[in-house]
């Protein structure tokens, strides 16, 4: 039987100061463009990371792997004209060109410090650049190259400019150009001899109001223009004369639109909507547009780059997320991702999940670990979303937020996962279960909605307030206190002692809106929010005091494992780079440390969670996968012989019961407590007065979830912990 001897006072779990380390990471983009050459096997994406960098991806065998290249600069578009030959263009007028397939590049003047958004070549001496995009001078842009770059010559014209965001040219003659105007309406400019002149064609009527935002023609008869729109239906035009004549040809309904046509008859179309319902959707036809089917993409984010080979399409959306499909858009895969990493959750020792999600829905993705973090990989049984949550290993939930919100329920430890419709209406943007049953869904509006059957039927409960709940924390099924704001800093705080069904009003420590909760026991509590403010309750929420402020504008996540210590996951607004942070404190918020900082642009930390009682693990942006590395022996230091002696749990692991011995050098009042590995108080099983001696307790596995425990003895300045494994 093993025993520990302690003296010195301890917390439970005890993290001793440690570092983050990295465990996965991959700086991710937005694909702008995209560009396969007719083999279908050499592909170029390219976006930027931030204003001074972006990412190409490279592929040499159709998508099956990518490489990633790095370069300087802000970029928007690409094009190659053969497996070496290419140019990728971007902000500032910059233009660099490679002759070994973008293992190096060199920089091609281009007059202008204007943006460039669109790069086309006919041949590797002869091409186009379009651009402008408000960014100075009142012309529309174009340059001309027919020495591969080496020189380029303006053919910019008219002065009703706004932006030229496309440019495609059939032949060293005939080419399109397409973008808005200064009223912010849509133009197409047509040339005959080159870009020498251009001639303005007739957009339909039905179209006003959007922007040109694709162009392409398979003759210099046939082509289509994709559109940009809020309210107009997401028009696809055709010409079959030039563009003399523009009709509408379909539409998709929704924002957003890029067009990549193969030749006459097949031509795909990529479409996004991302205000609520968000979709991606890619539509197909195989008869010039005559009919069209589509197949809505598992994600949810701005989607730019398209490119259709033989019967492979290709799309580029944010996160570095490429998927292809080889049947024509029948059927589709992912290639690439670094995906926005939302939520994390262990529900034991071994197992852990990271879900990904956009801030307005699901890209269906999620990793999972059965060794304790050694190894991760992609769960094909989890639908993936913005929240995941386990009260067991057995049973969890992950959330597709939105306002016609779901939430998908497993109760075989992730093997299959049923769906459940939340509501509609206002935003569900986060979930909380106290138990197998009970569970609160909340969002804009006040909205809370309630579950006492696992998240399968969902009734309303009323908050009292009408801004955005943004956190929910219960520490059993009847006590939890739900918070939020935004919008003019209506930060409020509400606590409910009958499960929900009636709230009372707490008052914050500031106005500041509040975005996490954490609470450690019915007293303890923290709430944490916008510009980087902390507060604390040790009374339940009679009161609260401001604490430690964070010189960042947002808190993530706050966490606390005891009394004193916890972390903070932070980030900064997009114009300040958005960059992620992990602060600590040791005395209970009242100051915090900086222990981690992001790298790159947007590198949010979202979410954070504990492991056990040494470890814990935090996610975000880039797929960024992070974990708390404690040092070397701090879970067991050196100490001298104590006034108690704690044994280990017999059995362990237990299902049913085991028995807990102590013993005591003297007589004195003995408490034996049991916490779950969160730092929470589940039951006191021994408090009073005992004898010098052995003694021992029974400790019940019937009313204990699955997973790791911590109890703790301490009488006088003795203190002593031990862990225990209850598994069904």
């Amino acid at each position: 039987m093993k025993t520990i001897l302690l003296v010195a006072l301890i917390t439970v779990p005890c993290f001793a100061q440690g570092a983050w380390e990295v465990i996965q990471q991959s700086p991710s983009i937005t694909p702008m463009d995209m560009c396969f050459l007719p083999d279908g096997q050499h592909g170029w994406t390219v976006g930027a990371l931030d204003e001074n960098l972006s990412i190409i991806y490279r592929t040499a065998d159709g998508g099956s792997s990518w490489e990633t290249l790095t370069v300087s600069g802000s970029l928007r578009a690409v094009f190659f004209t053969s497996p070496d030959s290419g140019w990728v263009v971007g902000t500032n007028g910059t233009i660099l060109a490679t002759t070994d397939g973008g293992d190096s590049w060199s920089n091609q003047s281009s007059g202008t410090s204007r943006l460039l958004a669109s790069v086309h070549f006919i041949n590797r001496l002869e091409g186009w650049i379009c651009g402008g995009w408000q960014s100075g001078g009142s012309s529309y842009l174009i340059l001309h190259t027919t020495n591969g770059g080496v020189t380029w010559e303006s053919q910019s014209f008219g002065s009703n400019a706004y932006s030229c965001e496309d440019i495609w040219f059939t032949d060293s003659m005939n080419g399109w150009v397409g973008g808005r105007t200064s009223t912010i309406e849509p133009h197409i400019h047509h040339t005959t001899d080159g870009g020498a002149t251009w001639a303005s064609q007739t957009v339909p009527s039905a179209a006003a109001n959007v922007g040109i935002c694709g162009i392409d023609f398979v003759t210099p008869e046939i082509g289509w223009a994709a559109t940009s729109c809020l309210t107009a239906g997401g028009p696809i035009l055709y010409t079959d004369d030039g563009g003399d004549n523009w009709i509408v040809q379909t539409s998709s309904d929704l924002d957003y639109h890029r067009v990549d046509a193969r030749d006459e008859n097949n031509v795909a179309v990529v479409a996004v909507r991302i205000l609520s319902p968000a979709q991606v959707k890619v539509m197909v036809t195989s008869d010039g547009g005559q009919n069209w089917s589509s197949t809505v993409l598992p994600l949810s984010v701005y989607t730019y780059a398209l490119q259709y080979v033989n019967n492979d399409i290709w799309t580029g959306s944010d996160y570095s997320q490429i998927m292809h499909s080889a049947d024509n858009g029948d059927t589709w895969e992912w290639q690439n991702r670094s995906p926005y990493f939302r939520s994390i959750s262990w529900v034991d020792n071994a197992i852990g999940r990271i879900t990904s999600g956009s801030y307005v829905g699901t890209d269906g993705y999620s990793i999972i670990s059965s060794d304790g973090g050694t190894t991760w990989e992609h769960d094909l049984n989890s639908p993936g979303g913005a929240r995941c949550f386990f009260t067991d290993p057995d049973t969890g939930w992950m959330l597709w937020e939105g306002s016609s919100s779901r939430v998908w329920r497993t109760t075989d430890g992730g093997t299959n996962w049923s769906q459940h419709f939340i509501g509609s209406g206002p935003w569900i943007g986060g979930i909380f279960f106290a138990s197998a049953d009970s569970g609160w869904a909340f969002g804009s509006e006040g909205a809370l909605r309630f579950t006492s059957n696992g998240g399968v039927n969902w009734s309303s409960q009323t908050l009292g307030t009408p801004y955005y709940a943004a956190a929910v924390h219960f520490i059993d099924t009847s006590e939890g206190w739900a918070a939020g704001g935004f919008g003019g800093g209506y930060g409020f705080i509400h606590h409910t002692s009958d499960g929900g069904a009636t709230w009372t009003p707490q008052t914050p420590a500031t106005s500041s809106h509040i975005l996490s909760m954490c609470f450690i026991n019915d007293q303890e509590g923290w709430a944490a929010g916008c510009s980087g403010r902390t507060q604390r309750t040790t009374d339940g929420g009679v009161s609260w005091e401001s604490t430690g402020t964070i010189p960042h504008e947002y808190v993530q996540k706050i966490l606390m494992i005891n009394s004193d210590t916890g972390w903070l996951t932070v980030n900064d607004p997009l114009n300040q780079g958005g960059k992620g942070y992990i602060y600590r404190t040791d005395d209970g918020g009242t100051s915090w440390t900086l222990e981690w900082s992001g790298t790159f642009y947007k590198n949010s930390v979202i979410d954070i969670a504990a492991q056990n009682d040494s470890i814990l693990w935090a996610c975000g942006y880039h797929g960024t996968v992070l974990r708390y590395v404690p040092p070397t022996g701090i879970e067991t230091e050196t100490f001298q012989p104590a006034d108690i002696l704690l044994h280990t749990v017999e059995p362990n692991p237990f299902s049913s019961s085991a028995v807990i011995s102590f013993e005591t050098t003297f007589s004195g009042n003995v408490r034996l407590d049991l916490f779950d590995v969160y730092g929470r108080l589940v039951n006191t099983l021994v408090n009073g007065w005992f004898d010098a001696g052995v003694h021992q307790t029974t400790l019940s596995g019937q009313d204990l979830s699955p997973g790791m425990y911590i109890y703790r003895l301490q009488t006088g300045e003795s203190v002593a912990t031990e862990k225990c494994i209850v598994f069904r």
